[in-house]
């Protein structure tokens, strides 16, 4: 008689083992489907038809070179010396007009590897990143 009590005990708890626990609120539901938003980009790529990455802005509709060098697949390229290069000056949070894409870049020479700028600026943009296979 003694053991009789001690098997519905057991089997409770058995039963009590295979359920799974409760979660606090929150917690196990499905997460939203929001994205983040996308951080704000310095430059875009071009890539040229020997594969090389190059840095660029986009002004006066053109592309222009956002760094000196260009990362080809077998060694690094540099710009002529004298070649227009272009810097993107950070966003002002403060700015009241927020629904135009231009923003302003400091306009400099490319002079070895780096690039020196002068105190003019000119509109720019950050163009989606582009290839051109064709050469």
């Amino acid at each position: 008689m003694q053991f009789l009590w001690i098997f519905p005990v057991a089997i409770a708890l058995a039963a009590a083992e295979k359920q799974a626990p409760e979660l606090p609120p929150g917690c196990g539901e499905a997460s939203p489907t929001t994205t983040a938003p996308k951080p704000d980009r310095e430059y875009g790529i071009f890539t040229d038809g020997n594969r090389c990455h190059f840095k660029v802005l986009k002004s006066k509709k053109r592309l222009q070179l956002a760094s000196c060098v260009a990362a080809c697949p077998k060694r690094n390229v540099t710009a002529p010396f004298g070649t227009k290069c272009l810097q993107l000056i950070p966003k002002n949070d403060l700015q009241e007009r927020k629904d135009t894409e231009d923003r302003i870049c400091y306009v400099g020479k490319c002079i070895g590897r780096e690039c020196y700028f002068g105190r003019l600026t000119q509109r720019c943009s950050v163009p989606d990143d582009t290839h051109n296979y064709s050469e």
